[in-house]
């Protein structure tokens, strides 16, 4: 850091130039009658930067081991079949599989939680025919698998 500089992290977004909860240094003068006076940056010393520093690898490091966990799970799951069973009587069947009914069977078969909003069903929020369906599963922004769910019916 040289002697007309400052090492400030930033409260807002600066158009075009840097972004929120950036550290930069800046000139001296530009921190100290600009940037501080209107509550757009702050000052930094050493030990605030190297802990920031940390929190950053920190959070990268958990946000790699989250996707690491989440393509084990992919692998896990991608193209297996989930099999359920409705009610049937005299052309009828009664109820449908939810999205909530792929989460606990999943569970229950393979032993991993997810959550309902995990679960992508083909027509909607519902499985009401007997038939072989693709289920698509989103673990997250860069994750789907496809498994398949097979319906048929008990009398």
């Amino acid at each position: 850091m040289s002697v007309n500089t400052l090492k400030v992290i930033l409260l807002t977004r600066i158009a075009n130039v840097w972004k929120e909860n950036e550290i930069v240094e800046v000139n001296y003068s530009y921190a100290k009658n600009f940037l501080i006076p209107k509550k757009m940056a702050r000052v930094l010393t050493e030990n605030e930067v190297k802990e920031i520093q940390n929190k950053w690898k920190r959070d990268e490091q958990r946000r790699i081991a989250n996707l690491e966990n989440k393509h084990k799970i992919a692998e896990t799951l991608n193209g297996k079949d989930l099999h359920f069973e409705l009610q049937w009587k005299k052309d009828k069947i009664f109820g449908s599989i939810t999205e909530i009914e792929v989460v606990s069977k999943i569970k229950k078969e393979f032993g991993i939680e997810l959550e309902k909003w995990n679960i992508i069903l083909p027509d909607g929020h519902h499985i009401k025919k007997v038939w072989k369906h693709d289920i698509k599963v989103n673990l997250g922004k860069d994750v789907y698998i496809k498994m398949f769910g097979q319906v048929s019916v008990k009398e």
